[in-house]
Order: structure tokens, then sequence, then C-alpha cells
């Protein structure tokens, strides 16, 4: 009885705390679909700059790309929920094993980097 319990009670605890860190990453995924309309806006004022001078006009066209890139992936990340993205994320990693392997790598290896980085500012103000 006191074992029933228990288990329903931290299955509760369980369910709010899922709950709440989903509505944090849901928040977060928000705020980043917002940046990235804001870094597309951005780009969309660069390249018409560098359209007006021929010799960059084909950075114009990465710079337009970009632009495009980043406008897809903040309506893709406004249009769905966390779960949903989550269930996208495994379902590319089932159909391109390879590829999502090489992803994780490359993210892995820059998320590396910039830890580093930040420990060596910390390393460096904590001596002063």
């Amino acid at each position: 009885m006191i074992t029933t319990r228990l288990v329903e009670s931290a299955r509760k605890s369980a369910t709010s705390a899922l709950d709440f860190a989903l509505a944090q990453l849901d928040g977060q995924v928000r705020a980043l679909a917002a940046r990235l309309r804001s870094t597309s806006d951005n780009l969309s004022a660069v390249g018409e700059q560098l359209k007006g001078d021929p010799l960059v006009a084909p950075v114009a066209l990465l710079v337009d790309r970009a632009e495009i890139a980043a406008l897809r992936a903040a309506r893709y990340l406004d249009s769905r929920s966390v779960r949903r993205i989550a269930g996208d994320v495994e379902a590319f990693g089932r159909e391109r094993p390879v590829t999502a392997a090489l992803i994780a790598t490359l993210v892995g290896f820059a998320a590396a980097r910039a830890i580093k980085a930040s420990s060596v500012r910390r390393f460096e103000t904590s001596e002063e």
C-alpha cells in the first residue's frame, strides 16, 4: 500500500519535472527561432548591399542562400513542438546514420572547443 503510493508519487514528480523541462526547452527553441529570423533579416540587408558591387556578386548569392536557410530553420522550429523535433532528429538518425554520426562528431568537436576557450578565459581572469 505504502509502496504503491510512493511509486505513484514518484511517477507524478517525474512527470511534473519532465513537463517543466519540456516547457523550458520549448521556450529556448522559440527564442532560437526568433534569433534565426533576426539573422535572416540581417543577412538580407547584407545581401542587398553586396548585390550593388559586381566584384562580390558570388558572395551575395551565398548570403542569399544563408538567409533562406536561416528563415527555413526559424519556420521549422516555430511550427513544431520539442517532442516533434526530437522525433524528427531520431528519424533522421535512423534514415542517415553516417550523416548523423558525422554531424554529432562535428557538434561535439565545436562544443569541446567552445568549452576549452571558455575555460582558458576563466583561468586567465582568475589569475589577475
